[in-house]
């Protein structure tokens, strides 16, 4: 089986759009965790700005103006070096006290803050708060320079990991494919060798269990089937190639020793009724045959309608009593009432026919027969053919099953070795349990 290349194998295809779709939800992600993040920090600085600002002005209420120009100018020393900028304006924007900072044109007074380009280009957020009493802002400021690294350390971070994933997924995709080619070419080679003829083999199992697994049992199971099949098809040619020669040769060898000079008319009419004798026969044989296959295809299914077991027995126990009384036999039936199935009605009246047939045929004279209909324990119906003969040895109950199967002590009596195969292939197909067992006497 020719191996397909590694780029146009499923797992590989299958990889590959996970990963992208991957790289999508990753993308969207981090987008989120990246508005999310900016969002957060953006009210973190303007709640900061707020505090800062109205802490300064409980102080200026609490201390008055001086202190509060004394707080403004020693927090201004050191705050800037952190990006923050504190100081005190006059109505025109003129620095009083504190950093110089660039301010936006048009800085609104009542708190609100502002957000703005300097000339160099840093970004800023300012808030002017009006000190009471005087003409007095107090101007608070944040650069977003260790916001703007914080966007860029995440706009980083993402790249990269969406980078690594388009990498490796190439690679997973690669690996994945060539486990799976592995496994495929595990099945290929033993479908190449079954193919071959040798039905015995079995897909591989690996211990891990997986779906894989799962349909390599499947398939197992219907190779063990099939090869079960083909056994059963090469012992029943084999059967049939056997048991169909001696009355075919018998036959021909008949017809042509008739032939071999002139004889009286009624002398012809001797041979072609035992030829027509043989025919018979043979056709009966072949029905059997016909009707066990069609059984164990479940062709007949579609005939399946719910029938009284128990009306059946006793139709069936009325016809072949009269036979049993001809033979010196008492055959009983025992039915119970309004038992009741869903099945093919001409299937399982010739199934329970071959089974009293053989139960009479082998019941010596003056033995006796019975049929009983009933439920068993668990609800399902039940019905048994038993009889006070020879009965079978345990060692050969399974073997009468088989087609053309007859134990050497019916060798004698008529029949052609399908009776109990029918009935078994009736039996399977209507998922009944057929057993033999000993009746002591009997079968």
């Amino acid at each position: 089986m020719k191996r397909p290349s590694l780029l146009s194998t499923t797992a590989f295809r299958v990889s590959l759009l996970y990963a992208g779709v991957y790289a999508v939800c990753i993308a969207v992600a981090l987008g989120l965790l990246y508005w999310t993040t900016h969002a957060y920090t953006e009210r973190l600085v303007r709640t900061e700005l707020e505090v800062d600002a109205q802490a300064y002005l409980n102080q200026y209420r609490d201390m008055g103006l001086e202190e509060l120009f004394v707080a403004v100018q020693r927090r201004s020393t050191y705050a800037a070096r952190i990006g923050r900028y504190y100081a005190l304006i006059d109505a025109d924007g003129r620095r009083v006290i504190g950093n110089r900072v660039e301010l936006p044109p048009g800085l609104p007074g009542d708190g609100s803050p502002v957000y703005y380009r300097t000339a160099s280009g840093a970004e800023m957020i300012a808030a002017a708060t009006p000190v009471p009493g005087t003409e007095l802002r107090l101007l608070l400021a944040q650069g977003w320079d260790s916001i703007l690294a914080l966007r860029s350390h995440v706009i980083a971070v993402a790249t990269a990991l969406l980078l690594i994933l388009l990498l490796l997924a190439p690679l997973l995709g690669a690996a994945v494919a060539r486990g799976v080619m592995r496994r495929v070419a595990g099945v290929g080679r033993t479908t190449d060798e079954i193919m071959a003829g040798d039905l015995s083999r079995r897909l591989p199992l690996s211990p891990r269990g997986d779906e894989f697994d799962a349909v390599a049992r499947r398939i197992n199971q219907m190779l063990a089937r099939l090869e079960a099949l083909m056994a059963g098809l090469r012992h029943f040619s084999d059967n049939v190639a056997h048991d169909l020669r001696t009355p075919l040769t018998r036959l021909r060898n008949g017809i042509e020793v008739t032939l071999l000079e002139p004889r009286p008319p009624q002398e012809y009419v001797r041979v072609l009724e035992r030829t027509l004798g043989e025919a018979e026969g043979l056709i009966r044989t072949f029905n059997a045959l016909l009707s066990i296959s069609r059984a164990e295809a479940g062709v007949q299914s579609a005939q399946w309608a719910p029938l009284g077991l128990d009306a059946l027995a006793r139709e069936l126990a009325e016809f072949y009593g009269a036979l049993a009384e001809e033979r010196g036999q008492t055959l009983v039936c025992e039915a119970v009432a309004d038992v009741r199935l869903v099945g093919d009605r001409q299937l399982l009246a010739q199934a329970i026919s071959n089974l009293l047939d053989n139960a009479i045929k082998y019941t010596p004279e003056g033995g006796r027969v019975w049929l009983t209909v009933d439920v068993a324990a668990a609800g399902q119906p039940r019905l048994a053919v038993a009889d006070d003969g020879p009965g079978i040895a345990a060692a050969d109950r399974g073997r009468v099953l088989e087609r053309f199967v007859r134990l050497d002590a019916s060798r004698s009596a008529p029949g052609n070795g399908l009776g109990l195969a029918m009935v078994k292939a009736v039996a399977q197909l209507h998922h009944a349990e057929l057993t033999l067992g000993d009746n002591a006497p009997g079968l």
